[in-house]
C-alpha cells in the first residue's frame, strides 16, 4: 500500500503548456531528504545543495531544491538535483564542445566563450534566481549590463569593448538554444542595452621611427628575460611592425609559410593561410602572400638561423611546441622601456603599418622607364587582409594619406636613426658631404645637409598637408623658367 504524503510534502512545477509536474519529497532515517521521480523513471536523488557532498536536513531548502529539480526536468535537463542547477552550465559546455568539434572556435576561443558566458549567467543567477536559461527575458538585460560593467580584472573595472565581447558570445550561444527550441526569442539580439563598439584604441599609433625606438629596445630587452618570457617576441614584434597582420595570424604562422626568394622587394614571401593552429578572418580558403620587406626579411633569416624551429611546425612555437596565446605583458614591458606613453595595443600595430604604407610611393614600369606613384589603397587592403577598402580610407588613415616622396621602402631602424641623427647635433657633423669643387660651395653643404635632415625628419613624423607632387612639380618649374 503507497504510503501518503503530507502536502507540504508534495512539489508541484508549472509547464509552459499548462501541464503540471509533480513529485514528493521523502524524508530520509539519517535526517536528509530525497525525491520521488520514478514517474519519470529517473529513481530518487538525495537533495544536495551545490558543492554539498551531503544531502540537506533543512526542508525549506529541500522543498526549493525539489521545485528546481522539477523545472529541470520540464526544461528537458540531466537527472539529480546538483545536475539541475548545473544544467545551465552543462548546456553551455556541449554548446562550446559542438562549436570546436565542427572547428568553429578554437581551444582558445572556447574557453574564452566558456567563461563570458559563465559569468554572464553567474549575473543573471545572483540578480534575478533564475534556474534556467527559459527564463531569461529582456527586462533581465539591464541587471546582466550593470553586473558586467561592475566587473572588475586587476582591480580596475572592464571596458566596453569587453563587456560587447562577453555579451556576442552569449548572443551566440542563445541563438543556439533558440535553435533547438529551448528558448523562444533572444533577449540579447538588438537589445538597446547592448553596447556600441569603441574605436578610440584606433587612434594611436606608432610614427616609423617611434616603431623603430621600439625594435631596437625589445632586442636590447631579450638579454634580461625570465625563464617564462617568449625569446621570439622581438621577431613577431617585427612581423606585426612589417606586415600589419593580426597577432593571431602572426603567431600561427608555420615554418612553411616562410620563404626568402621571391615577393616584390625580391626578400621572400610570408603566406598568410588557415592551418590547424588557427582560422583566418578572411573567407578566401587560400590566405594572402605578403612580400616581404628587406630589413624584415634580414631579421627573420637571424631568428630562424639561431632558433632553427622544426620545419614541419610554428615559426614561433612556445616551449612545449604550441602556440603562444598573448604576449600583452612583452608588450607592456618593452613601450614602458622605450618611454612610448601613448595606449598601444596589438591591433596599433596593424594600424601603423597602414598609416606608414599610405604614405609611400611605389615604383612603376611606364613607357620603358621607373616613375614613382602614390602606393593605392587597394594594394593596402590586399597586403593588411581586408575585404572592404572603406576600412582602410575610414578605419585607419585618419591624417596619413599625405605620401612622402622618395619613400619606397619601409625600413623602421632607418627611420629611428635618420630622428636621431636630425635631433643630436653629433649626428649632423657626422653626415659627409660629397666634394663639391668650390669653397663657397664646401661652406654651404654643412648648412643644405642640415636642411635636409631636418625636411627628412618633418616628413617621417607629420606628414604635408595641402601639398601634393604636382603643385611642387609646378613650382620648381616656374622657378626654371624665371
Amino acid at each position: 500500500m503507497p504510503r501518503t504524503a503530507p502536502d507540504n510534502h508534495v512539489v508541484e512545477y508549472a509547464k509552459e503548456d499548462g501541464s503540471i509536474l509533480r513529485a514528493r519529497i521523502e524524508e530520509r532515517p539519517e535526517g536528509t531528504y530525497a525525491l520521488d521521480l520514478r514517474k519519470f523513471s529517473r529513481g530518487r536523488p538525495t537533495l544536495k545543495p551545490t558543492g554539498a557532498a551531503n544531502g540537506t536536513k533543512n526542508f525549506g531548502e529541500a522543498r526549493e531544491l525539489a521545485i528546481k529539480e522539477l523545472a529541470a526536468i520540464a526544461d528537458g535537463q540531466a537527472v539529480g538535483t546538483r545536475e539541475a542547477l548545473e544544467g545551465p552550465i552543462t548546456q553551455i559546455e556541449k554548446y562550446i564542445e559542438g562549436k570546436m568539434r565542427a572547428g568553429e572556435m578554437t581551444q582558445h576561443t572556447g574557453a574564452s566563450a566558456t567563461t563570458c558566458i559563465i559569468r554572464c549567467w553567474s549575473i543573471l543567477q545572483k540578480e534575478y534566481k533564475l534556474s534556467s536559461w527559459r527564463e531569461f527575458r529582456k527586462l533581465h538585460m539591464q541587471g546582466l549590463t550593470d553586473g558586467l560593467y561592475a566587473l572588475e580584472y586587476n582591480g580596475r573595472t572592464i571596458k566596453i569593448n569587453t563587456v560587447l565581447k562577453h555579451l556576442n558570445y552569449l548572443k551566440g550561444f542563445i541563438a543556439h538554444l533558440e535553435g533547438i527550441e529551448k528558448i523562444e526569442s533572444s533577449p540579447v539580439h538588438r537589445h538597446d542595452l547592448v553596447p556600441s563598439l569603441d574605436k578610440s584604441f584606433e587612434r594611436e599609433w606608432l610614427e616609423p621611427w617611434e616603431m623603430g625606438k621600439l625594435l631596437e629596445t625589445s632586442v636590447k630587452g631579450r638579454e634580461s628575460y625570465n625563464h617564462k618570457a617568449c625569446r621570439a617576441w622581438p621577431e613577431i614584434l617585427a612581423t606585426e611592425a612589417y606586415t600589419g597582420a593580426r597577432e593571431r595570424e602572426i603567431l600561427g604562422l608555420e615554418v612553411r609559410d616562410l620563404s626568402f626568394s621571391g615577393g616584390k622587394h625580391g626578400a621572400g614571401t610570408l603566406h598568410f593561410r588557415p592551418n590547424r593552429w588557427r582560422r583566418l578572418k578572411r573567407k578566401d580558403s587560400k590566405g594572402r602572400l605578403f612580400s616581404l620587406w628587406p630589413g624584415h626579411a634580414a631579421i627573420l633569416k637571424a631568428y630562424v638561423k639561431r632558433e632553427r624551429p622544426p620545419a614541419d611546425g610554428l615559426l614561433f612555437p612556445n616551449p612545449r611546441g604550441g602556440m603562444w596565446r598573448e604576449l600583452r605583458e612583452s608588450m607592456a614591458r618593452d613601450l614602458k622601456a622605450a618611454g612610448i606613453t601613448k595606449h598601444i595595443t596589438d591591433h596599433s600595430f596593424r594600424h601603423s603599418y597602414i598609416t606608414a604604407r599610405s604614405r609611400m610611393y611605389a615604383r612603376h614600369l611606364e613607357g620603358g622607364r621607373v616613375v614613382e606613384r602614390p602606393v593605392h589603397v587597394v594594394d593596402i587592403q590586399a597586403e593588411v587582409g581586408h575585404t572592404a577598402k572603406s576600412a582602410v580610407t575610414e578605419i585607419y588613415t585618419h591624417e596619413s594619406l599625405h605620401p612622402v616622396e622618395g619613400w619606397v621602402e619601409l625600413d623602421y631602424a632607418r627611420a629611428w636613426a635618420e630622428h636621431q641623427a636630425a635631433l643630436t647635433p653629433s649626428g649632423k657633423a657626422k653626415q659627409k658631404s660629397k666634394p663639391t669643387g668650390t669653397k663657397r660651395a664646401k661652406r654651404e653643404a654643412p648648412a643644405r645637409q642640415a636642411t635636409a635632415l631636418r625636411v627628412r625628419k618633418n616628413l617621417l613624423t607629420k606628414p604635408p598637408t595641402g601639398r601634393t607632387a604636382s603643385a611642387r612639380a609646378r613650382r620648381s618649374s616656374s622657378k626654371r623658367s624665371r
